[in-house]
């Protein structure tokens, strides 16, 4: 997609999300970790209502329901992460513990079969939540402590493209229409 967007046209003068962003250390990290973290909550928004529809059996409404540990997990640790950075002003430990949380709860998530129970699924849920919420804005944050003034807006669409719907395409495309 880089080669075809340099061989269409010349560079504009005012590009939506500016490639010199990319030189900064802190902008690629973030927004590494960030394509990360947004990939594996839609890829788990995805899998795990279909787990528990076809595997265990529940309806929609029900499945639903039963996700709430995880979203339960993103809003303690998310809310709980921010008071915690807007505080002391240190963000580094939370990304690196987030996407390790992250990773073992998806590990788990791994080993669901027919005969695991629904609180065990709801832990390794909870499990995978709590790291996802560490992540959320402890991304965000170096984004705009670091970056420059005259690119503020594109720090934003970065977070949103490459945090929300880059994954969301991405989950999209593989799992296509279910």
């Amino acid at each position: 997609m880089l080669a075809f967007s340099r061989s269409v046209g010349p560079r504009p003068p005012e590009p939506i999300l500016p490639l010199e962003l990319f030189r900064n250390r802190v902008f690629s990290v973030a927004s590494a970790i960030g394509f990360v973290v947004g990939l594996a909550l839609f890829g788990s928004v995805t899998f795990l209502p279909l787990y528990l529809q076809v595997v265990k059996g529940h309806s929609p409404t029900e499945s639903g329901l039963q996700m709430t540990p995880m979203m339960a997990g993103v809003l303690v640790t998310s809310t709980g992460s921010g008071f915690l950075i807007s505080r002391y002003g240190r963000y580094r430990a939370f990304p690196i513990a987030g996407t390790a949380l992250a990773t073992v709860g998806l590990c788990l998530l791994s080993t669901l079969d027919v005969g695991t129970s629904t609180a065990v699924a709801a832990t390794y849920m909870l499990i995978l939540g709590l790291g996802l919420g560490l992540g959320f804005l402890a991304v965000a944050s170096p984004i705009h402590a670091f970056g420059e003034e005259q690119f503020l807006s594109a720090h934003m669409l970065q977070h949103i493209m490459l945090g929300d719907l880059a994954p969301l395409c991405m989950v999209a495309g593989l799992t296509g229409p279910l």
